[in-house]
């Protein structure tokens, strides 16, 4: 007897708050981002940050400061990409077991505020358990 079955990956929501270091118009400064995590990440997951069009996110001078957890690694990998207003990041698992549910903080910096004090819009965060998923 052969048997199948059908997997099919159910989506959950993250929380995230965001607080930048500065409130200044056009001001160059550190964004701290608060994730709370529903589900564990594997060694291969990685999170990505999707910025409101209003901020600068610039590949050349992004950086990644520090990232705090649970078996979280305190300077994963930052990748931007400019065009999409995106920043990944990724090889945040510190050990060989999965990262758990929890709450995470990444900082990230150098980041160019908006230019006028109008609110901008929203955020958007995303964890990937793992590479092709």
């Amino acid at each position: 007897m052969i048997g199948s079955a059908t997997i099919k990956a159910v989506e959950s929501t993250l929380q995230c708050s965001v607080s930048p270091q500065s409130l200044l118009v056009n001001a160059q400064t550190l964004y701290v981002f608060t994730v709370t995590l529903n589900d564990r990440l594997s060694s291969g997951g990685w999170l990505e940050i999707f910025f409101p069009s209003e901020i600068v996110v610039n590949s050349s001078s992004v950086s990644i400061a520090s990232a705090t957890g649970v078996n979280v690694n305190s300077h994963p990998v930052l990748t931007v990409d400019s065009l999409l207003g995106k920043a990944s990041i990724s090889s945040l698992n510190s050990s060989s077991s999965f990262i758990n549910s929890q709450t995470l903080t990444l900082t990230i910096g150098t980041i160019t505020n908006p230019g006028s004090t109008k609110p901008t819009g929203g955020f958007s965060i995303k964890s990937y358990y793992q590479g092709g998923s």
